[in-house]
């Protein structure tokens, strides 16, 4: 995870640059995730480095406004891709009955990240469930956010013990 979500995306995004920025225009959109706002037992490196995306996006954006180079943080909630049962994560503790009330189809995201770069937008929560649930986030204290998190169904394998 830290591979694709930190190194490969920095390595491709800086080796795309110079060209958008000699040609005065471009656009960059990366894929983050409504987990990159929260501290997840069990899932830490996913979060930390989506929490990665979600920031160099952001600062990549103040860095290239001048070059006409606008760059968009999508971070969706949960969406049916079909990850979830590759990853063997079907039936995990963290799919609860209301975590599926905010998934939103992979359609939707693809049309929420577009019109988010035809408006300019820094960040794009797609459906708005997931938006007003980081909304939400953003208002809490982290102390709030850290009690949450604390009470959240945790992942007992093996694996995960190690």
């Amino acid at each position: 995870m830290i591979e694709l979500n930190v190194a490969a995306l920095t390595q491709l995004t800086h080796g795309l640059l110079p060209d958008m920025i000699e040609a005065g225009k471009g656009a960059i959109l990366n894929i983050s995730s409504l987990a990159s706002l929260l501290p997840i037992p069990d899932r830490g490196v996913y979060a930390a480095s989506k929490a990665y995306v979600t920031s160099f996006s952001e600062a990549l954006r103040l860095e290239l406004g001048e070059h006409g180079i606008s760059v968009v943080a999508v971070c969706p909630g949960p969406v049916h891709t079909g990850f979830g049962e590759t990853a063997g994560r079907e039936g995990a503790p963290g799919e609860t009955p209301a975590r599926e009330w905010f998934y939103v189809s992979k359609e939707e995201v693809v049309r929420a990240a577009l019109a988010g770069l035809d408006r300019n937008r820094a960040r794009v929560y797609p459906g708005w469930k997931v938006a007003l649930l980081a909304t939400a986030i953003s208002l809490l204290p982290l102390a709030a956010i850290r009690c949450l998190m604390s009470h959240r169904p945790r992942n007992q394998t093996e694996e995960n013990q190690r």
